[in-house]
């Protein structure tokens, strides 16, 4: 009887350790599951951000008036995916590295890489968000 006593102790100690492993175990899936879930909203808030603070587009009438600093780009993302906007002169480079990063999709342009390097064909060259060009 007492050998009896003793195994279902250990079998109830045993059990105690398995629920307690288990409950600690879906307490950390929970945790990650809510980390991951707030990465992905403040990603999409981020990249929305980027989008309002963007300079205002120039109109397709200040594009057409000869002295007008106003041109066209077309970002490549990596994809393949191409994005076009119209630009003035004077627009900082990291404004056309939010405007891809902003239009890109989490596949395109992963949010915890951060800013995309810009890479110009003519002249061949990389501009890095916050390089002046």
């Amino acid at each position: 009887r007492a050998s009896q006593q003793a195994e279902f102790e250990e079998a109830e100690a045993d059990d105690a350790q398995r629920r307690e492993a288990e409950s600690k175990r879906l307490a950390e899936e929970q945790k990650l599951a809510e980390e991951k879930e707030a990465a992905e909203v403040w990603a999409m808030m981020d990249r929305q951000h980027r989008l309002e603070n963007l300079p205002t587009e120039p109109s397709e009438s200040d594009a057409m008036r000869a002295e007008s600093n106003v041109m066209n780009l077309t970002v490549v993302l990596p994809g393949g995916r191409k994005l076009t906007r119209r630009w003035m002169a004077t627009d900082p480079v990291c404004a056309v590295a939010d405007f891809a990063f902003g239009h890109a999709e989490e596949s395109e342009l992963p949010h915890q890489r951060g800013l995309p390097t810009i890479v110009c064909n003519f002249p061949k060259r990389e501009v890095r968000p916050g390089d002046e060009a």
